[in-house]
């Protein structure tokens, strides 16, 4: 997240970053907007903290409610403390996560299902707060949030040979910052609940 906010600073004004990995109290979020209490422009970092790769019948139920439903409650606990803070302020969240929660991963179950937990959470919540608060989601090629599992089993869009983006090269950081730009500049007023993918084109889903 520091890398996405540190791209971002010389173009954004009032900008405030945070990083979830476990729920952060109202206080602690206050903390973080102490000299700004109502940015205009917000990044959260979700998914999971729990990136262990094994088969799914080997999760236990306490593991897998620390590693699937606790980044869920945290990211809903989050929302749920900014409103509070934010009231009827103007303001752009941008909530970014990795793809695996929209393609799924084969080692990586309880990681792709709290994000696409946090995807519906998303959408519902911006439906939900309407007005003055939009809520967006970009929508990350997962090895460049979550490096250690890169070798992981990841699915691609294998037609002919070795798979290679429809840009022909990954997304750099900086390219994740410029998305997240576009989605919390004015010219993306109109826009809510939506998702923005930065993988190089390599899904295109409706």
């Amino acid at each position: 997240m520091e890398e996405i906010a540190g791209a971002l600073r010389h173009s954004v004004r009032d900008l405030r970053s945070l990083s979830l990995e476990i729920p952060p109290t109202e206080a602690e979020l206050r903390d973080v907007l102490a000299d700004s209490p109502t940015p205009d422009f917000l990044i959260i970092g979700v998914a999971g903290a729990e990136r262990v790769s094994r088969p799914l019948l080997e999760w236990e139920l306490t593991a897998w409610r620390h590693a699937a439903d606790l980044p869920q409650l945290a990211f809903i606990q989050t929302l749920q403390a900014l409103k509070a803070i934010l009231g009827e302020a103007d303001a752009s969240i941008i909530a970014v996560g990795p793809t695996i929660g929209q393609v799924g991963c084969a080692g990586h179950v309880p990681l792709a299902t709290a994000a696409a937990g946090q995807l519906g959470a998303m959408k519902s919540t911006a439906r939900q707060w309407g007005g003055r608060v939009r809520l967006n989601w970009l929508s990350v090629w997962t090895p460049l949030l979550f490096p250690e599992i890169a070798d992981a089993e990841l699915p691609e869009q294998v037609e002919l040979g070795e798979y290679i983006p429809s840009l022909r090269r990954r997304p750099s950081m900086d390219d994740v910052a410029r998305a997240a730009l576009l989605l919390g500049s004015p010219g993306s007023s109109a826009l809510t609940g939506q998702i923005l993918m930065v993988d190089g084109g390599e899904w295109m889903l409706a």
